[in-house]
């Protein structure tokens, strides 16, 4: 017999998946007969792990990016992601490199957009989740902007940063944060060397208004000169300006 949590789970699932319009855990609680502490629970749950999300704070609750990369394999699919595919693919095509949208739900990383013109770059973006927030660029930019509350939950969760991954953060909580904090001022992050080779890393933040939405980053080889560089760093900064200045709607 299937446990009563995910019955409740599942029934409000499917009613938000068919929904007209964000469903609030009022017409849950109406139309589904839970209990209120229950549907704002399970509501509470799901968002943080990216099945649903709210479109804003307060209101109602709408299928997440975790929702659609299950229907299918389809990219997160709304007036924002319609205009970041375009701005990043022509981003990506214009450099000849690898570029990516990302978020953080809780411990994990979405990659929900990812275009690579640069045939020596080699990775698999299909994944749902990825762990590697403490090791990518555009997982510590996530990190960077985190609420402090999630932040002390990551940390408490998943520990320090190894050494040999991140040395500059890996000797006390306070040395971690300060390292985020640098990046959260900067607003910009570039790793010498990635985890899949001899490539930089260059990540910046993406906002609506105050609001923080993401983290686009590229990719490029290592042995570029420094005028690519420089030109592969301002095509991701115009990119986030971009997104950031597009005034539609936000992603979470």
């Amino acid at each position: 017999m299937m446990i009563k949590v995910l019955q409740k789970t599942f029934a409000i699932l499917e009613y938000i998946a068919v929904s007209p319009h964000p469903v609030t855990p009022g017409e849950l609680v109406e139309v589904l007969n839970l209990p209120q502490p229950t549907a704002a629970r399970i509501l509470r749950d799901l968002a943080e792990l990216g099945y649903l999300e709210q479109s804003g704070a307060r209101k109602g609750y709408r299928p997440g990016p975790v929702f659609y990369l299950i229907a299918g394999g389809k990219l997160y699919d709304d007036e924002f992601m319609r205009f970041a595919r375009t701005e990043i693919r022509e981003c990506a095509r214009e450099l000849g490199q690898s570029v990516l949208f990302a978020v953080r739900r809780r411990n994990s990383r979405l990659i929900l957009c990812h275009y690579n013109y640069n045939p020596r770059f080699r990775i698999d973006t299909r994944a749902m989740r990825f762990h590697d927030l403490y090791v990518t660029a555009s997982g510590r930019m996530l990190l960077a902007f985190a609420p402090e509350g999630e932040l002390d939950t990551f940390i408490r969760e998943n520990g320090l940063p190894a050494p040999e991954v991140w040395p500059g953060a890996a000797d006390g909580i306070d040395i971690l944060k300060r390292e985020l904090g640098r990046i959260r001022t900067d607003r910009c992050l570039e790793l010498q060397r990635s985890f899949c080779g001899n490539f930089h890393i260059y990540a910046r933040p993406v906002f609506r208004g105050r609001a923080f939405l993401g983290a686009v980053a590229a990719n490029w080889d290592v042995d570029a000169p420094e005028n690519l560089s420089a030109q592969y760093r301002r095509g991701v900064t115009t990119l986030a300006q971009t997104l950031t200045n597009s005034g539609t709607a936000a992603v979470g």
